[in-house]
């Protein structure tokens, strides 16, 4: 009988299917990570847009304040403008 070696071999062994546990631990959280990841980078692209959006609306509501004075005292603008301003300054930001 060999029993020093089969105890090193089995040791070896063990230290082998604990590396291999460890390893397979890890890789299992990998995929939350990447959805947490990508769960967080499309909330801020959200985001971002909704800023956008109100921003576009905020500065349509301007033009059409601005527009509105001048077109009740007579003054003539291409109806393109008047109605881009008009349409801007009604639409609501995309949630």
């Amino acid at each position: 009988m060999d029993i020093p070696r089969t105890r090193e071999n089995v040791a070896s062994g063990t230290s082998s299917a604990d590396a291999a546990l460890a390893g397979a631990v890890a890789d299992s959280h990998a995929p939350q990570v990447t959805y947490d990841q990508a769960r967080t980078s499309d909330l801020a692209w959200a985001q971002a847009n909704i800023e956008k959006s109100q921003s576009h609306a905020e500065l349509a509501k301007a033009d059409l304040a601005r527009y509105k004075p001048l077109l009740d005292k007579g003054r003539k603008f291409p109806s393109s403008n008047n109605d881009a301003a008009k349409a801007n300054a009604d639409a609501r930001p995309a949630r």
